[in-house]
Formats: C-alpha cells, structure tokens, sequence
C-alpha cells in the first residue's frame, strides 16, 4: 500500500506472484585469426569457423560465456512519495550459452510502482565481459579505465524498457557492439580468447584458478601502458588498439598460468646485466635469440601455453614438433637457426624460447617426432597438460623459489624429484631418463646429459 496525496492507495486485485520469463540471443563478430571457432554456432545454428577480418567481413557467433544481468525497471523515481519505485532492481543474471542463447525466469509480484501506471514490471538486460565463478575462475575485459565493458539490450533498457506481461518475452537478437567493428566488438574477441584458455585450463585440464589467492583475471583493453600485448603481475594483460583487428592467441595467459603457479611472481632473473630482456642490450625478446635462461623458460613457457591452447586437444600443432618447420635454435652464432647439424652447443640451447616451447610442447604432445640430424630417438614421452604444468609448479619450491630458474631446472625436478629413484624406482627412473634425455636433444637441449645414441 502506499498513499499519495492524502488518497490512499490499495492494491491491485491481482495481488499474487506471477511468473514471466525473458530469451534471447546474443552474438558477436568474431574476427581473429586464432580461437577455437568451433566451440560456438552460428546465428543458423552451424558450426563456427574462423573468418579472417576484412572490410564488411562478418562472423556472428553465440556469445558463450558473457552474462546478461536482468533488472526491474520504473520510470517514476524513488521518493517518499514512491517509496516503493526504483529506476534499476537487479532481479538475476545468466550465463549466455554457446549458441548465444539465455533466458531468465522471475517469479514476482504486480509492479508496486503503481506510479508508474504499469501493471506489470518493464524489463532491462544488460550484458558484461564478465564472469565469476570463485570455485573455477573469474575474469573480465576492462577499459583503459578498469570499467567492465558492458552494453543494454536495444529493445530493453532503461530508456527503452520491454514491457513484460506474464509469459514469455522473446527479444530480437542482439550483437556485442554499439556499431560493427567498434572497440565493444574488439573486446568481445578478447573475452572470447580469455573464455577459451580458462576453460580449457581451468575446467577440462582441471588446473587450479588460485582465486582466493589472486583474484580476479583482467583483460585491460585497449591499453594505453603498452605499445605491444604484455602482462603484469599475476591478474592483468594489457591488449594496445591493433592496427585492425585483435589477432587472437594465448601466449599472455601463459604468463598468467605461470605466475599463479609460482604464488604470484614469474621469479626473478639472477645475474642477468641489463635486466631480464636485455641480453648483449637487446631489450627485446625473440624466440630464435639467445636469451638469458631465465627468460628463455619465461617466454619459452608463455609461447607453448599459446599454442597448446591454440591446437587443444592436438598437443602443439603438427609444426612445432617438426625441426623442419619450426627449426631448433644452435648456441653457434654462425650456425643458427639450426637447419641441418647437431646443435653446436647443446646445453646453451635452454637459451632459445622456442627450444624451450619445443621441449614443453614435446612434453605434453602424442607425436613421436624424431629429428635425424640430432642424437637419440627422438620424442616418445607423452603427458598431460596438467601433469605438465604441475611440474612448474612444483618446480618453485623444490627449488626454494631460487632466483634465474631455467628449463632444465624444470627437467631436473622432474627426473631428480618427481621421478627420482626414491620416488618411483631405479628402473622406472632409468626409463625416465632416457625418455626425457631423448626429447630436450631432439629439442636441441641437454641440460648436462650425456647425448643418446641411436638416430
């Protein structure tokens, strides 16, 4: 009840709860050169695929994963006149699907805002790059402001209202941008990329998110602190404006996964004069230079989380387990990228982040790759991603979180701890080190171990 000038006012004769349920779709134009399409359908239903951005190019595929926030909505302000009008009341929110589908469901009484005039309650749906699950992940894209980016549903917002009867409202499909190719699409295929990596992670690999300990993961975009995509701390990866399009890829999420694993830092570099990326006052990082070792697994671990992700479940792709195609990195400087000999040096190739990705690609994938022109039989070790993961994790305190922590610090937890004769027994050790000991030289790494025979 409510009384307006000294008129009191009774309820409405329908006075019980009513149930009114609100669907749509919603879709964005999805562009980048790299993704898992085919996670999504299309706005007909079919399988997504990967459409390379162009002038006019369109690929509307569901918006898996961004949520739609559901308000009640009053025209008439709140007051002591209307105390019971409210311009926005948060009623609930969805997780949109892979066919871009939501719908929401309500079980509420007549709108009170009898102020109004409407007898039943008008609607709004907003949709944000965000979701949070504590228990599995969290994470959002964010402006240059650290505002979420989030757009109203034309034909439901707080200027323009669905109004609602009891039932069903179906709203026309919407898309993630105010006009096509705008920084709200461009950002949306960052949050799609973000959506892919956790869940492939987070969800089927099964990698803890650490939110408790770190928090919430951002996308800030576009950035104004970079000229190119960078990470910093445990939580943020700065994406700058592209030239045209985002690109796509997971190599920033790499660092991310890898700060989490060493509670929130990537470690320190050691004795590396110029700073970590400044190797002979390069300040740059390259995956076919030499690099200090340290950033030779820094960047060597963010380029194979990349393509991992990138080719899942398929290990790293065909090409990075052929030498030919992705070719090993020699310590010579007048033999390198390697093409046909031994590597030179092979215990300076823990130097070369691709050696380094090669080695973790091999690690985790099922081809048994054998490069003729390098000792041993080549790849046949085979584990998961998590189990491949969880050794760089366990890395950092077996090794009392020492400072300038390379790749065969990583080989050597895993054959001298993991796999060490106390743990798992000479013979299952023995076997161990021959299986790894033939996959870093195949990767053009020895890590101090003598080279195998046999080609």
């Amino acid at each position: 009840m409510g009384l307006l000038g000294g008129t009191l006012l009774l309820p409405s004769p329908a006075e019980a709860s009513r149930t009114i349920t609100v669907e749509g779709r919603l879709f964005y134009n999805d562009l980048r050169n790299i993704g898992h399409f085919d996670y999504r359908r299309t706005m007909s239903g079919a399988v997504g695929q990967q459409v390379g951005f162009s002038a006019g190019a369109t690929n509307y595929l569901g918006a898996w994963y961004v949520v739609a926030d559901f308000y009640e909505v009053d025209t008439v302000p709140n007051s002591i006149l209307h105390p019971n009008c409210h311009s926005q009341t948060l009623l609930g929110s969805r997780t949109i699907n892979y066919r871009g589908e939501y719908s929401f469901t309500a079980t509420i009484d007549d709108d009170n805002c009898n102020a109004d005039g409407n007898v039943y309650p008008d609607i709004a749906v907003k949709f944000r790059l965000r979701f949070c699950n504590a228990s599995s992940r969290c994470y959002s894209v964010e402006d240059g402001n650290n505002d979420t980016y989030e757009l109203w549903h034309s034909a439901a917002s707080p200027s323009n209202p669905a109004e609602m009867s009891i039932g069903t409202r179906v709203l026309a499909d919407a898309a993630f941008e105010a006009a096509p190719y705008d920084v709200n699409a461009m950002a949306a295929n960052h949050y799609a990329g973000l959506v892919e990596a956790t869940d492939i992670w987070h969800v089927q690999e099964g990698v803890p998110f650490y939110y408790s300990d770190f928090g919430e993961v951002f996308i800030e975009f576009p950035s104004a602190s970079f000229t190119s995509a960078k990470t910093t701390g445990n939580s943020r990866m700065h994406f700058p404006m592209p030239a045209q399009w985002p690109a796509g890829g997971y190599h920033e999420f790499g660092h991310i996964l890898h700060a989490r694993a060493w509670e929130g830092t990537t470690g320190s570099c050691g004795n590396c004069p110029g700073g970590v990326y400044d190797r002979n006052g390069d300040p740059d990082w390259n995956g076919t230079e030499q690099e200090y070792d340290h950033t030779a697994l820094l960047e060597g671990w963010a380029s194979f989380v990349g393509v991992a992700t990138q080719y899942y479940p398929d290990g790293c792709g065909s090409s990075w387990s052929d030498n030919t195609s992705q070719r090993i990195c020699s310590a010579d400087p007048t033999e390198y990228p390697q093409t046909s000999a031994y590597v030179t040096h092979p215990n300076a190739g823990k130097s070369y982040p691709r050696n380094v990705a090669k080695m973790l690609c091999a690690w985790t994938d099922e081809i048994n790759d054998n490069d003729p022109n390098m000792a041993g039989y080549g790849d046949i070790f085979h584990a998961t991603l998590y189990s491949t993961w969880s050794n760089m994790e366990n890395l950092w305190d077996w090794a009392n979180n020492a400072a300038g922590l390379h790749a065969c610090d990583y080989v050597d937890y895993y054959l001298n701890e993991r796999k060490s004769v106390a743990n798992v027994g000479a013979a299952a050790h023995d076997d161990y080190v021959e299986w790894i000991t033939n996959l870093i030289y195949n990767a053009g790494i020895s890590c101090g171990y003598p080279a195998p025979s046999g080609t």
